[in-house]
């Protein structure tokens, strides 16, 4: 695998411009790829919020690569992964969100937790530099180690005008309810509202009338799980770039909430925690012009004392269960727990 070249790294999400700026069609048939912690998406669109901690590597960095085609080994992380906060934690912090959307605060929020697995307990090779697609990422210098297994698409250009966001929004364990699943007034509640704002966020670079939903609601089958998924599509505006089209969806509708500053906001007050790489991006743009960005969702990274985190939660509304959402952060575990986890 050709190890990236050309990296450029920050350490602080406000410098997030120096990232994005630097997204051209890269030369030599190769890929110029692109992560940004949640906090750089945060700040990207606008929003203020803390600073990831520094043993967690760069807030976001751009290279220029080759594509790989390594697969991804789970196993190698299958440890004794701890989630940070208990259930009746979970419970008081669920409880004040849902104070907040009583008093009309935010409509729905994407509350998460993360999990550790100690290095003693993770052992796993130094993963190598590969490509977004294949799910790795390795930066020595800025710090950054990740594996990620997302199932979510933040963004997808084809290089002729052409853009779609693919949000995800509803989860059960066992594809065989997924009926039941998507003919649920709270989960139809909870979906339409992340589309509506993904809708809402490619109108912003989209020519007016362009912007639909097609396929809506529909099934993405994992080994672990299914989710509904919807495809938001559109043509850009004359002029408008992978840049500008990366601004105006920043952070993603899905792991945010309704409205997006102070769902932003009130994520800070309850996760405690930065979230770092978790719910952040990692994508890269073609010479061809085509572009593609995933969140950060099923993703484990380590840190710079060879312990690995891993974030996991789900979208509350006023209608939500704190068990039921409890039991669901855990299925999330899956990937790095796996079925016996």
């Amino acid at each position: 695998t050709t190890r990236p070249e050309d990296v450029t790294a920050v350490r602080d999400p406000r410098d997030w411009h120096q990232l994005i700026d630097r997204l051209r069609r890269p030369p030599d048939g190769r890929w110029r790829g692109l992560f940004l912690t949640f906090e750089a998406c945060c700040a990207a669109g606008g929003i203020d919020g803390p600073s990831p901690p520094s043993d967690w590597g760069a807030a976001g960095a751009t290279w220029t690569g080759a594509l790989g085609e390594e697969p991804i080994d789970w196993q190698a992380l299958r440890a004794n992964w701890e989630v940070c906060i208990d259930q009746p934690t979970y419970r008081q912090r669920f409880d004040l969100l849902q104070q907040a959307i009583r008093a009309g605060e935010v409509y729905q929020l994407n509350l998460t937790v993360r999990a550790r697995a100690s290095a003693a307990e993770a052992q796993t090779a130094v993963v190598p530099p590969i490509a977004p697609a294949a799910g790795r990422l390795c930066l020595p210098d800025a710090g950054l180690n990740l594996i990620s297994h997302s199932p979510e698409c933040l963004l997808e250009l084809d290089g002729l005008g052409a853009v779609v966001s693919r949000p995800i929004k509803g989860t059960c364990s066992d594809p065989t309810m997924f009926s039941q699943l998507r003919t649920s007034a709270k989960e139809q509640a909870e979906h339409t509202m992340v589309v509506d704002m993904a809708r809402n966020d490619l109108g912003r670079i989209c020519q007016p009338g362009t912007v639909r939903v097609s396929p809506r609601c529909a099934p993405l089958d994992l080994p672990y799980a299914t989710h509904m998924v919807s495809d938001v599509r559109g043509r850009l505006r004359n002029g408008v770039g992978v840049a500008d089209a990366l601004r105006a969806v920043l952070p993603g509708a899905s792991v945010t909430g309704t409205p997006k500053i102070r769902a932003c906001q009130m994520i800070a007050e309850l996760e405690q925690m930065p979230r770092g790489p978790y719910t952040g991006i990692l994508g890269a743009i073609l010479p061809d012009g085509r572009a593609f960005f995933s969140l950060l969702i099923r993703t484990a990274w380590r840190d710079t004392d060879g312990n690995w985190w891993y974030g996991t939660g789900g979208g509350i509304v006023a209608d939500s269960d704190c068990d039921a959402e409890y039991q669901e952060l855990l299925l999330k575990l899956h990937p790095v727990r796996g079925a016996t986890g």
